[in-house]
């Protein structure tokens, strides 16, 4: 993931338009107090042979939900973020 994938990608997440978009992270703050913030940190490249995949370090961090909410926006998140491959 980089940020340009964040940036472009975090409005498929739960919460859509309202969510906040900085360089590095993506927030949603929800009326009810519920708080979810992804962060990226650490971006670098990988090389494997030939091919170099850019990579960084993913923070979620989920306040004021369920146990079943977090498990569906984790599912939603990896759906959103996934890359090419089976």
């Amino acid at each position: 993931m980089t940020a340009a994938d964040l940036q472009r990608l975090a409005p498929l997440l739960p919460g859509g338009g309202r969510i906040r978009l900085e360089p590095m992270s993506a927030s949603l703050e929800q009326p009810g107090g519920q708080h979810w913030q992804i962060t990226l940190s650490n971006p670098r490249v990988r090389t494997l042979g030939r091919l170099s995949l850019p990579i960084a370090d993913v923070q979620i961090e989920m306040t004021g939900y369920s146990q079943a909410e977090i498990q569906r926006f984790l599912e939603r998140f990896h759906l959103v973020f996934r890359k090419g491959g089976g």
